[in-house]
């Protein structure tokens, strides 16, 4: 049977490495809905059990986009993926929280 969707296993594949690419397409508003579902499960799988990591990542280019619209997709990213649930929920919510705080005006 074919794979319908090849990137996942080739962006899973690359691992860290494809972050970059993937938070790229994550911020485009033009991303259909199935590519971005598909984009966070990659994502998700790549930083397995470390998802406030993940918050982390999505926060700073969230924080480093210079187009607006594509920091608030990034952001909204990233608070939907610190509401995790189980162990890692207090990690998540404290990554989000840490890199809210590092960001606060002085």
């Amino acid at each position: 049977m074919r794979n319908p969707f090849p990137a996942v296993q080739a962006l899973h594949n690359a691992g860290k490495l494809a972050v970059p690419a993937i938070a790229d397409v994550l911020a485009r508003e033009s991303t259909s809905v199935v590519a971005r579902k598909k984009g966070i499960y990659v994502l998700r799988t790549i930083f397995g059990k470390d998802i406030s990591e993940l918050v982390r990542v999505l926060k700073r280019a969230s924080i480093n986009s210079t187009d607006p619209g594509s920091a608030r997709l990034l952001m909204e990213l990233a608070q939907e993926t610190a509401l995790c649930r189980g162990p890692a929920e207090i990690a998540c919510k404290q990554a989000l929280q840490d890199e809210l705080q590092q960001d606060a005006p002085c």
